[in-house]
Parts: structure tokens; C-alpha cells; sequence
């Protein structure tokens, strides 16, 4: 018996339903909702592991984020097109192989560099679904 099987993720698509406010050019805003998907660039590599052995699981993605209302609000404000883009993210995941084979996956999300987002002062995590 083959104790690690490999996998692709080939298909991702979440919306964050926690309202949150950004603050941006000393005002607060609602963003209105973020997508979540899948980064299709070609070269990338979304794939992940089962190892039966230690009943551990492990994924590593690749994500594009978008919020395409407060993109528009600030297309109106004629902020930079730098701000609108969407935030690309890796995601490396860990977790623990359950007795029906399926598996909870949480782990550490990079946030790539975004004019939005300054690096010591955004952080993202990937939890466990429920």
C-alpha cells in the first residue's frame, strides 16, 4: 500500500462573509466583499499531499483576492490603479487525516506586496472550516 498520495487542487472559489472595514487615506471604509480563487497563472503549482503513514495532510496554493466594490470606490476617487488590483496570497496548510479520509487543512497565508496592504501591518491566516 502507497502511504502518500499527491494531489492538484484544481478548483477554488470563496467569498469572506465576516463584515470588516478598511481604513485608507485616514477614512474608514466597507469594502463590500472579498473573493477568493484560485491563481490560474500559468507555472503554478496548487498541489498537496495525504500521508497515511503520520495521518497528516498538506497543501500549498496559490490565491488571488479581489473586492471588486471598494475597487470601484476607489476607481471614483481616482486613486492610483495600483490600489484596485487583486491581492495574490499563498497558502501552506497543514492538518489531520480523519478516520473517513477526509481532512481539515489550516495553516500560514503570505500576502504577496499590495499598495493596499503594507507588509508589517497585514497578516492573514487560513482556518479550518467547520
Amino acid at each position: 500500500m502507497q502511504d502518500v498520495v499527491k494531489f492538484a487542487i484544481t478548483d477554488l472559489q470563496a467569498r469572506v462573509a465576516d463584515d470588516f472595514s478598511v481604513l485608507w487615506a485616514g477614512r474608514e471604509y466597507d469594502p463590500g466583499p472579498v473573493y477568493i480563487e484560485l491563481d490560474r497563472t500559468a507555472g503554478i503549482r496548487n498541489a498537496g499531499r495525504l500521508n497515511y503513514g503520520s495521518r497528516r495532510a498538506s497543501a500549498e496554493f496559490h490565491l488571488l483576492l479581489s473586492f471588486p466594490e471598494f475597487a470601484r470606490t476607489l476607481n471614483e476617487l481616482e486613486a492610483d490603479p495600483e490600489f484596485t488590483r487583486p491581492v495574490s496570497a499563498v497558502v501552506r496548510s497543514r492538518g489531520d487525516i480523519l478516520g473517513n479520509h477526509s481532512f481539515v487543512l489550516s495553516g500560514r497565508c503570505d500576502l504577496m506586496g499590495h499598495a493596499l496592504l503594507p507588509p508589517g501591518e497585514t497578516k492573514a491566516s487560513f482556518l479550518p472550516g467547520t
